[in-house]
């Protein structure tokens, strides 16, 4: 009977050449997108579940909050202490491990290049799951000139991965100096919050080790918890040690203007990519939103049901030629239930045909994909049980949806009617009209918002920023003295295809303005050739100038945005605290607003 429904679906499917190419098309578009859609979402919801104890993982953020308790910022990063200090008093705490970025330049002959380096404690291995290709996890960062490097890394130094016990010259207090390669990791997989190719041992002296470390803020720090601790307990008893470990340096800082405080929190590992409070920085991959997620998954849920109404419209439309055939078959004894069989067989045979149609061409488009949304997933990615599960449901699905509602309608056809040609669509057809309008609504609605989205797209990347940076380019070299600075400068300057170079750095900061309104603000430290490179108009005031000494100690240039900000109706000449330098600058000009910038972006000076 089966092998019968078989044969009968697939002679009707190559008669119906056109039709079936439209509805074969129109689900493998749909269940492609789908297909897309799951495989970026899985990989959004993978990140950091590799590791054997992510249940257990946690990361220490700070709520930085004013005085009436409303929240000022929220910190993914914490000072030197809380790791040890924590781990000491709690018993919850099992261990801790803390992570810095840093950047070393690394020598091979006579090239020097610059490194991106993690710092890491040494039982860093013990509570991540990153395998080893060699070396041993518990001992890789047990001695201060040791490195782990990955495979890469390794390849590219020596030409090989058996890298082990080799040396590497790192640049360190100003010297090259020989690491030992002590463990060559493999590669790191791309849903892991914590990506580095070279890690070293976090060294922290103990002068840096004091009560006023309580107030700086520069590490990733990680915890490992025991099995059934109460977070919510944890939080409250991390609070109550900061609160008497670093009260005598927090009233200082306190009695400096700053009047915001910290409260400490508990982050899982595997919710740090997804977080849009506590945000992965400061050495951890860049997190994101899953309202990325939800929209694409909104857009394969319309596709795949635009796809399916058009299956049950074009199948009933196409019902009235097969109203003979419906008929002869129920007089020489087909019973609804079987014609329901068939019918069904008929849209499961063709999603399925249409489920293979997009799995080629969902390696078709894959790269493009992963172009579009910075990944680099593969379809091997989709080999996993739950989700093969996943698309096995969604096959099934959409044969059920798209084929039901016809296989109910077509199976209900009388077959005295049919065979004397007076059949007609029993009833108003209600749902088939509602079908049509929804589809047509679906549709426009799809339409209207990728306009919107072309428009949008199309506005960010010819929107005048405000500023001219066309054949500008960006050349990073981190810790650079100010000499050293100067001297990269001249170098630069000797090029004949070089027009100008402008030294540039950024930092956040408080700023307190006004004498007691304190604002976090965003630096950029330039020289006084910034503006004219960029062309940032001045509104009011003056530049940075050479004829003026005093610029680089006293002055700062802020934008519309700050002046508004601070309330003033004449900002030149205005006081403006730096609190981490604990400097007053004076407002020496106002520049025009860069467009999508922080409301709080000031422009401080550094003249080499």
């Amino acid at each position: 009977m089966i092998r019968s429904y078989f044969k009968i679906a697939l002679r009707y499917l190559a008669k119906n050449k056109i039709y079936s190419f439209i509805n074969m098309a129109g689900l493998s578009l749909s269940l492609s997108c789908a297909m897309l859609m799951i495989l970026y979402t899985k990989d959004e919801l993978s990140f950091d579940k590799f590791h054997e104890n992510v249940s257990s993982i946690y990361r220490i953020g700070i709520d930085v909050r004013f005085a009436d308790g409303s929240s000022d910022d929220k910190l993914g990063v914490t000072g030197v202490l809380q790791g040890p200090r924590f781990k000491a008093i709690l018993p919850e705490i099992e261990s801790y491990a803390r992570l810095a970025p840093a950047y070393k330049d690394i020598k091979r002959g006579d090239n020097v290049q610059g490194q991106a380096v993690m710092l890491a404690d040494t039982n860093f291995f013990s509570m991540f799951t990153f395998p080893l290709l060699q070396g041993n996890p518990r001992t890789a960062l047990s001695q201060p000139n040791s490195v782990v490097i990955s495979e890469d890394i390794a390849v590219r130094q020596f030409g090989t991965q058996d890298a082990l016990n080799k040396t590497i010259l790192f640049e360190s207090d100003g010297a090259f100096t020989e690491f030992t390669v002590t463990g060559v990791a493999k590669r790191i997989q791309q849903n892991s919050s914590i990506q580095f190719e070279v890690l070293m041992p976090l060294i922290i002296p103990k002068e840096q080790q004091t009560v006023d470390s309580w107030a700086s803020i520069a590490n990733n720090t990680f915890v490992k918890l025991a099995k059934g601790s109460d977070i919510k307990a944890v939080n409250s008893k991390m609070q109550k040690i900061f609160e008497t470990e670093s009260k005598e340096v927090m009233d200082k800082v306190h009695a400096s203007g700053f009047d915001q405080t910290f409260h400490h929190h508990l982050q899982p590992l595997a919710g740090i990519h997804l977080d849009q409070e506590y945000l992965a920085d400061d050495g951890l991959a860049r997190g994101s939103n899953p309202l990325y997620s939800y929209i694409l998954s909104g857009i394969a849920i319309f596709i795949l049901t635009i796809a399916c109404i058009n299956f049950v419209n074009l199948t009933i439309a196409r019902s009235l030629r097969r109203a003979k055939e419906i008929g002869i078959r129920k007089i020489v004894g087909s019973g609804r239930k079987q014609l329901i069989i068939q019918f069904l067989g008929e849209s499961f045979l063709l999603c399925g045909l249409s489920f293979i149609g997009s799995i080629f061409l969902v390696q078709l488009l894959l790269p493009l994909f992963n172009e579009l949304v910075n990944k680099s997933l593969a379809l091997s990615y989709l080999l996993d049980a739950k989700l093969i599960g996943i698309y096995i449901i969604l096959l099934l699905v959409t044969g059920l949806l798209a084929g039901f509602y016809p296989a109910i309608v077509l199976s209900g056809f009388s077959p005295v009617q049919t065979l004397y040609n007076r059949f007609r669509m029993p009833g108003k057809n209600y749902l088939q009209k509602g079908l049509i309008v929804f589809q047509f609504t679906l549709a426009t609605f799809m339409i209207i918002s990728t306009l919107a989205i072309y428009l949008q797209f199309d506005y960010l990347t010819t929107k005048d920023l405000g500023y001219d940076a066309s054949n500008v380019v960006s050349v990073t070299k981190r810790n650079l003295s100010a000499p050293e600075a100067k001297f990269l400068r001249e170098k630069l300057t000797k090029n004949p295809n070089i027009l100008a170079v402008v030294p540039h750095g950024h930092s956040e900061d408080n700023t307190k303005i006004n004498g007691d309104s304190i604002r976090h603000s965003q630096k950029e430290i330039v020289d006084e050739n910034f503006l004219d490179l960029l062309k940032i108009p001045i509104a009011q005031g003056r530049n940075f100038s050479q004829s003026f000494p005093s610029d680089s100690a006293t002055s700062v240039l802020v934008n519309e945005a700050f002046v508004k900000m601070a309330g003033w109706k004449d900002p030149i000449g205005q006081e403006v605290n730096m609190f981490l330098v604990n400097k007053k600058k004076s407002v020496v000009g106002v520049v025009k607003d860069y467009h999508f910038q922080s409301l709080s972006k000031a422009i401080a000076p550094q003249l080499f």
